[in-house]
């Protein structure tokens, strides 16, 4: 389109560039989350002793500024959980970035770490009657869901970490409106 049209106004130009960096930005973490499952990636990594409040932290921190928006961590406990520090990252930003996804209201994502658990709340839609446990299948979307960027394998990645490691996922919808997805790691 740009080749094409060289005397477009800046305004659109401007449109385009962006949505080519949203599209660019969607298929970068398809392949990625398609690599990650294909080569076992998250099955191969030891498990490290992790305090998983600061790594909700730094997460938090970083997919912020990533995608322009407040993440609140409330930190009621914290502990050390054993699960592999590259796959438990790419678990609590793949629970961030969903929440992101769902959430247009532009507030903020807000992160409960209570122990060995860590719940991300969101002001979207919630999750439709029957899906609290189909959302965690890998390629599963949610007929409200399917429009929406995305590939069905965020959640089932998170899945996968956390039983590896010994934990359950859980996913309800949060009082108010939203959703309410997370794990529980045994300390």
């Amino acid at each position: 389109v740009l080749r094409r049209h060289p005397e477009m106004a800046s305004d659109m130009r401007d449109g385009v560039l962006d949505d080519l960096d949203s599209e660019i930005t969607e298929l970068t973490e398809l392949v990625n989350e398609l690599v990650a499952v294909a080569s076992g990636e998250l099955e191969a990594q030891p498990n490290e002793r992790i305090d998983l409040q600061a790594l909700a932290a730094d997460v938090a921190e970083r997919v912020g500024r990533r995608r322009s928006r407040d993440i609140v961590l409330e930190a009621r406990s914290s502990a050390v959980v054993d699960a592999p520090r590259s796959a438990l990252d790419r678990a609590v930003t793949n629970l961030i970035d969903n929440a992101c996804k769902f959430d247009e209201t532009a507030g903020p994502i807000d992160i409960v770490v209570d122990g060995g658990s860590l719940t991300v709340l969101d002001h979207g839609p919630g999750i439709p009657d029957g899906e609290e446990e189909r959302i965690f299948d890998r390629f599963h979307r949610a007929e409200s869901a399917r429009s929406m960027p995305g590939s069905g394998l965020g959640l089932s990645i998170v899945r996968d970490v956390v039983e590896r490691a010994g934990g359950t996922v859980s996913a309800t919808n949060r009082d108010g409106g939203g959703a309410a997805i997370g794990f529980t790691l045994p300390p």
